[in-house]
């Protein structure tokens, strides 16, 4: 019993030295279509070992408010590839910063921002996707 409450215990912990974040731009901001904006991605990664493997951001346009969740359907793909994440001065958090053009044609409403990043994490180099979401509106 006691092997057991410690891996939950580690296997917890792990997690929460793992974690991705969309830091830019922040909750409902508004945003023009056709418009270029910096997408920011966080990672606060703790004492784990990490070996960073790609990123997708993707858009979904909802103007009646009912979107997909971000970890079936990113929507319009705004970028697609590696991520080379750089210290970020707070912590042992790690960051990158894509620059991204919302498409001209979506609509003005809801939508949402999602980021898929997958990576490798601890001695076994678990393969981890995580998916994080923002909501932003369109001008």
């Amino acid at each position: 019993m006691y092997a057991l409450t410690l891996l939950s215990t580690a296997l917890l912990a792990s997690a929460a030295f793992a974690q991705t974040y969309i830091t830019a731009p922040t909750a409902g901001t508004t945003i023009t279509a056709g418009s270029e904006i910096t997408v920011q991605v966080t990672v606060g990664h703790g004492p784990v070992i990490w070996d960073e493997i790609s990123v997708a951001i993707g858009l979904q346009s909802c103007p009646d408010g009912s979107c997909n969740p971000t970890n079936k359907y990113l929507g319009t793909i705004l970028y697609k590839g590696p991520c080379i994440l750089q210290p970020s001065g707070v912590g042992t958090d790690l960051f990158q910063n894509f620059t991204v053009t919302i498409p001209p044609s979506t609509p003005s409403g809801q939508a949402i921002l999602g980021v898929a990043n997958f990576y490798l994490k601890s001695i076994g180099y678990a393969p981890t996707l995580e998916v994080v979401n923002e909501k932003l509106n369109i001008a």
